[in-house]
């Protein structure tokens, strides 16, 4: 009896301090995020499709969506939580089977030391950072991480690669990639034209699983509005953001 109640104290003790652990880690990680990025983003576009993932051009390739993201990030870049969550009235289509569907779709991605991320820096284009078929850039923040794809509670695919960007504009008030009348191609000789310094946006590209990942997009979401909470880099925040 006596060895009975020793063991049960002892489990309690144990249950105590892991979870006094686990709280601890909790509040770490929270004070850890609340000193780099916290950002906020709302009025989101849908771009393109499996035939023309960027829609340079806009206007019908560039659909409007209801949703919104959330971008929380430790000053050093090692761990954070991007989470968006769109509500499709209009059927799209998405990995990993590629069928159209609609619904409440939640994009996530705990990112950690295994993505890549990087502040302050020019993405796109020749840079070899981000997506070499948009134009270049500033990123005030930029990475690469998994993200798992829930619709309407259920999750139907996981461990997707994604790229997303913080940083100037790129996309006019039509959804087009534009400078002067000029819309942007891959072909052109500049690419650092098209791009904003008075506005951000924040840009989330998910690929195809498949050997060649990276070359086929499987969804392209641009947030339009945002709001920066917080970021190490506030001095440098265009103020029409």
């Amino acid at each position: 009896m006596d060895l009975s109640r020793t063991t049960l104290t002892l489990l309690g003790i144990a249950i105590l301090v892991v979870a006094g652990w686990l709280a601890a880690q909790t509040i770490t990680e929270a004070i850890a995020l609340a000193r780099g990025w916290d950002v906020r983003a709302t009025v989101p576009w849908i771009v393109g499709d499996s035939e023309d993932p960027f829609a340079y051009a806009g206007g019908v390739g560039v659909r409007a969506a209801d949703g919104d993201g959330h971008l929380q990030l430790s000053e050093g870049g090692d761990r954070g939580l991007l989470r968006v969550s769109l509500e499709l009235v209009e059927a799209i289509v998405l990995p990993p089977d590629g069928r159209l569907q609609s619904g409440s779709l939640t994009i996530r991605s705990r990112i950690d030391d295994e993505g890549l991320v990087g502040t302050d820096a020019l993405v796109n284009g020749a840079t070899d950072l981000a997506e070499s078929r948009l134009p270049t850039t500033r990123a005030l923040v930029y990475g690469s991480s998994r993200f798992d794809l829930v619709l309407d509670g259920s999750t139907i695919a996981g461990g997707i690669e994604g790229t997303w960007i913080l940083g100037h504009a790129l996309r006019k008030d039509d959804g087009a990639i534009r400078n002067q009348g000029l819309v942007f191609s891959p072909l052109l000789r500049d690419d650092t034209v098209f791009s904003d310094p008075n506005r951000l946006e924040l840009t989330l590209l998910l690929y195809e699983p498949s050997e060649d990942a990276g070359t086929d997009v499987a969804l392209h979401v641009v947030f339009r509005d945002l709001e920066v909470l917080d970021s190490p880099l506030a001095a440098r925040i265009p103020d029409g953001s």
